[in-house]
């Protein structure tokens, strides 16, 4: 019940004193709100004055050094941060502020003493403030003398050598000194890390330097303790996974000495499963006098399911749409199971009129099934059904091809692997358009061909999109029919590629490519020779720039592929392909001034291949750099060079290249009709060239 006492009306004469002293204290209120009102622009002008200091912005002519002798003045500069002027404003100025050049002073302070100079000075001299043209910024070097490593000792290094230690850290006797123990942290840790990754996880490393006037002597002494064994693997993170499908892929068990080499294989192999965003290793509950620790593997999984879809566009594919469906682990049963399709409008010219407008749409759709780890043995299953509709109008020619491929890898390193692939693939081939005689140099419009091919690469490029560095070096061999394996096709052939990337300075890249096929029917196809889908063709923006795609190379007549009593007269003839294929290419690519800071770069390149019916065609007269238009038959090996213009993204770049071929052949057909190749394409795409 409610307490009555506190419900009894307030007489008449205290409610009014009540609301004068409300009316005295609204007053009030009102008066302290116009005081802060009113002062409130003068208090934040000052305190934005103080946040402002050493923030204003003043045009900057140059930066000017005094003193320094052993760095030159490009090599100090980098050290000052300043803002550029935009590219769009060529009268520009850059501009700086003062805590910039306080940061850059001190910065380069560091620098001097990491070098060995511990006495160093760094000092901002003066600024000479102009209302034209920029300030211009001196700053003062006082380097004193320099300190130089005497000798780098290690104590008792054993299992290891000094020669092996001193071959990972980066302080070597003649180099600079550090100013303290603080610079040896970099070193110290790569011992370290050096006696962990053979399972020393006790090791100890004690660091000592002394500094004389001009000299530095430092030490190591290392303790490096037993081999611990692993007493159990535990796995932590996996939710949507099954515990056994980790276990099956460790290569390091309870018992096992621990082992870098081991756990980074483990971390490959569960990476390569598609499951895992993230994978790691750490040792835990760490026993000393039993040399006993635990091995605790941690896994970040992925989304099981997923889909894509994507649009693109090329100079040939004008319009690209795919869409992929799928999922990495189907029913928790660790296999995975994608379904994609694509439909591209394909506008490549027609060989009988080079000027057509026509427009094929082609398409693919497959369906990828993996099982990891097949039937319990070490090997993946992977298997690919497809069908695919493609259109070639330079032969005159449509594919549609059906069938089945399996594959798995053999051997699998971080740089190198070897695939065995198989399978067995139909082709119904027909004439393209209104043109029923483009397919007479087939011998069957359905033909099925049953075929094993071996994958051999090797990859040690820094990036698989953008590379910088490295090569890849690639080997294929397919063996077709015959005997072993049926079908109407019988053939061999061979195809390899070297590829080079040397990085060069002002983030300059030369990118070389050398590539030769060759391919040959026997038994019973050799009177009918390798089939159309798996000839070698070349021209394009992927083989030879300034030639339009799958040009180059022999022309089918009506006698087939066979030898011509005159080249001149192969004009409106479809492009055949070939058994033999040579391909060269050279590639300069750098960073665009001024554009590079949006992703911008370019390319100049010198593209050179062809395609022969078989290499006894192949003569060195055919790469004769002085024939002329008239004198070049479709034999001869082309030339072209261009530009080429480049925007990066997360998977390669957008690429627009402008090619120029050098040898530009001249055909004529019997009616006198002529046919030339242009004098320059275009050639736009996703992805480098090569």
């Amino acid at each position: 019940m409610a307490n009555t006492s506190e419900l009894k009306p307030v007489p008449r004469s205290c409610r009014g004193a009540a609301r004068r002293g409300a009316r005295r204290k609204s007053w009030r209120l009102l008066g302290f709100l116009t005081i802060l009102l009113t002062a409130g622009p003068f208090a934040t002008a000052n305190a934005d004055e103080e946040l402002d200091w050493g923030f204003d912005q003043r045009a900057l002519d140059r930066i000017e050094f005094e003193g320094n002798e052993a760095f030159s003045d490009p090599q100090l500069r980098k050290f000052f941060l300043v803002d550029h002027a935009p590219w769009y404003d060529i009268f520009g100025r850059d501009r700086y502020r003062t805590d910039q050049l306080r940061q850059g002073v001190e910065t380069l302070r560091n620098f001097y003493r990491s070098q060995g100079f511990h006495r160093a000075e760094v000092s901002l001299d003066h600024i000479d403030e102009r209302d034209v043209g920029g300030d211009v910024v001196v700053v003062r070097v006082v380097e004193g003398p320099q300190t130089r490593v005497e000798s780098v000792d290690f104590v008792h290094p054993d299992p290891l050598t000094a020669e092996e230690l001193g071959a990972r850290v980066k302080i070597h006797p003649g180099g600079p000194a550090p100013a303290g123990r603080a610079g040896l942290g970099g070193d110290l840790y790569r011992i370290l890390d050096a006696y962990l990754v053979r399972g020393h996880l006790g090791a100890r490393v004690q660091d000592e330097i002394t500094l004389g006037d001009s000299t530095a002597t430092i030490v190591y002494t290392i303790r490096a303790g037993p081999v611990y064994q692993v007493r159990q693997v535990l796995v932590e993170g996996q939710r949507k996974t099954r515990r056994e499908h980790i276990e099956r892929e460790l290569k390091i068990h309870a018992g096992d000495p621990f082992d870098a080499t081991k756990i980074a294989r483990t971390e490959a192999e569960l990476l390569d499963l598609g499951l895992f965003r993230d994978v790691s290793f750490r040792p835990a509950n760490l026993d000393s006098a039993a040399a006993q620790a635990d091995l605790v593997v941690t896994v970040v999984e992925r989304e099981t399911g997923f889909y894509e879809l994507g649009l693109g566009t090329g100079d040939e594919e004008r319009v690209r749409l795919s869409a992929a469906w799928g999922d990495r682990n189907v029913r928790r049963s660790g296999r995975s199971i994608t379904v994609r399709g694509r439909l591209a409008l394909v506008g490549e010219n027609r060989f009988d009129n080079v000027r057509s407008d026509e427009y094929n749409l082609d398409h693919r759709e497959e369906i990828l099934y993996r099982s990891p780890r097949f039937l319990g043995t070490r090997f993946d299953l992977n298997l690919n059904t497809f069908f695919r509709k493609e259109s070639r109008p330079r032969s005159g020619v449509e594919l549609q091809r059906w069938g089945l491929l399996a594959n798995t890898v053999l051997y699998s390193r971080p740089s190198t692997s070897i695939a065995l692939e198989g399978g067995v693939e139909n082709v119904l081939r027909l004439p393209l358009g209104n043109v029923a005689s483009a397919s007479d140099f087939f011998p069957n419009r359905r033909a099925q061909t049953r075929a094993v091919s071996l994958v051999i690469t090797s990859d040690s490029r820094d990036d698989f999109f953008d590379p910088r560095k490295g090569s890849e070096r690639q080997l294929l061999l397919q063996l077709a029919g015959g005997p072993w394996f049926g079908g109407d096709n019988t053939f061999n052939k061979a195809l390899a590629s070297w590829t080079r990337f040397v990085p060069l300075p002002r983030g300059v890249t030369l990118g070389l490519r050398a590539q030769m096929g060759w391919a040959e029917a026997w038994w019973s196809s050799k009177s009918d020779g390798v089939p159309f889908e798996d000839r070698f063709f070349a021209g394009g923006n992927r083989s030879v720039r300034g030639y339009q795609e799958n040009s180059l190379g022999p022309r089918a007549t009506v006698q087939d592929i066979q030898d011509v009593a005159d080249e001149t007269f192969l004009a409106n003839r479809p492009t055949a392909g070939g058994g033999a294929l040579l391909l060269s290419n050279a590639e300069l690519r750098f960073p665009v001034p001024l554009f590079g800071r949006w992703g911008f770069s370019a390319a100049i390149f010198l593209d050179g291949g062809n395609v022969w019916e078989n290499w006894g065609k192949v003569s060195l007269r055919q790469f004769s750099l002085s024939k002329s238009r008239e004198e070049t038959t479709v034999r001869d090996y082309r030339l072209s060079y261009g530009l080429g213009v480049l925007y990066n993204t997360l998977v390669g770049p957008l690429r627009l290249d402008y090619g120029v071929p050098l040898h530009r052949a001249s055909f004529e057909d019997v009616e006198g009709n002529r046919e030339v190749d242009p004098s320059h394409l275009w050639h736009f795409s996703l992805g480098h060239a090569f």
